[in-house]
């Protein structure tokens, strides 16, 4: 395979965020293994950097935020601003949606009307992490529909944590019994993750062998959700803050399940993460849930219809507690299968865009 050092990406973000999320630079290190040029993007570096791709990721939507309308018409514009200078430039303007709407933001429906009126004009090329996203992005934002679009799968996290704890020891270092059948959520805690409704399913659960683990930050509006409907239940043990990578691997390791009841989500790096351990999930119905699970199998992801309850969870712990006869398959999540498949995606936006110009 050659190397291709004529792609020069200006990704926002790239590395930037690799603490909190080493999705990007999984991607970008194997582009970069593949010859193409990344960088963060800054200002600077748009107008002064050779780039020929901006490579937005997350919902656009996530840059129109402010504590007033003041700040979200600044952030806007500013999205706005970028964007168009890109395109002015020459550059092509390249969007994978993780999500339809930025998570937890109050909607300003008088400036993002307009946002969504325009910022389409200077879209080039969708990569959606699933087939479905196509279509569900596309309903949601018409003016897209004539954008070419191209599937390139969220890149699984194997090697990218530290995973060298087995499940006794981990057990052992964060005092779950042996004999227990676990139950974890393991990330952020945030409203959309519906971590409150969890906690209420399993305290009617009538099991003295399940424990569930709740494992992440919470800020302060989640932190009293918790604890009004965790109340004396014991087999409940939350741990509450930043999760270093050499520590994320103690919860999953200690995990039988990792429960993830997400409201109004599109894709999901938790999911991606638990099955890099190896640990079955158990999510809501989506489109791209479902997917998701013809493509690793069902047995590792497992899907529950309307809320979540004590007998979903029961069955599906249950599940995940027997012996499966393979591990769930990752080779289509490889990130140099995926970086392929994104370069390739380039070139065609590159060629697509040229030719019309």
């Amino acid at each position: 395979m050659s190397l291709d050092s004529n792609i020069r990406v200006l990704a926002w973000p790239a590395y930037a965020n690799r603490n909190a999320n080493p999705y990007n630079a999984i991607l970008y290190d194997a582009l970069a293994d593949l010859g193409v040029v990344i960088e963060d993007f800054t200002p600077q570096r748009l107008f002064l950097g050779n780039a020929n791709i901006l490579h937005l990721h997350w919902a656009p939507t996530n840059r129109i935020r402010g504590a007033n309308k003041a700040g979200v018409l600044a952030h806007a514009a500013t999205m706005i601003f970028s964007v168009v200078a890109a395109s002015l430039q020459g550059k092509r303007v390249v969007w994978t949606p993780h999500n339809l709407n930025a998570h937890d933001r109050p909607s300003q429906p008088s400036l993002e009307k307009p946002y969504w009126r325009l910022l389409p004009r200077y879209i080039d090329g969708i990569l959606s992490l699933t087939h479905s996203g196509v279509e569900l992005l596309k309903q949601k934002y018409p003016a897209l529909r004539d954008v070419p679009a191209f599937v390139t799968p969220h890149p699984h996290y194997q090697g990218a944590y530290p995973a060298a704890v087995d499940r006794s020891s981990a057990r052992a270092e964060l005092g779950i019994p042996e004999p227990a059948r676990v139950l974890a959520f393991v990330g952020n805690v945030r409203p959309y993750k519906n971590v409150p409704a969890l906690i209420r399913a399993f305290s009617e659960l009538q099991r003295d062998d399940a424990i569930l683990i709740v494992a992440g930050k919470q800020n302060r509006a989640a932190r009293q959700a918790i604890d009004e409907v965790t109340g004396s239940d014991q087999r409940v043990r939350i741990f509450d803050g930043f999760i270093p990578a050499d520590r994320l691997q103690y919860f999953l390791a200690a995990a039988d399940l990792i429960a993830l009841p997400f409201r109004d989500v599109l894709n999901s790096g938790s999911v991606v993460l638990a099955l890099s351990f190896a640990r079955p999930v158990l999510v809501p119905r989506t489109e791209t849930f479902t997917e998701l699970a013809r493509t690793v199998g069902s047995e590792w992801v497992m899907i529950y219809d309307g809320e979540i309850d004590s007998a979903k969870l029961s069955r599906s712990l249950d599940v995940a507690t027997s012996p499966r006869d393979s591990a769930p398959a990752l080779d289509s999540m490889h990130p140099a299968r995926v970086a392929q498949l994104t370069l390739d995606a380039y070139h065609h936006i590159l060629e697509r865009v040229r030719t019309a110009d």
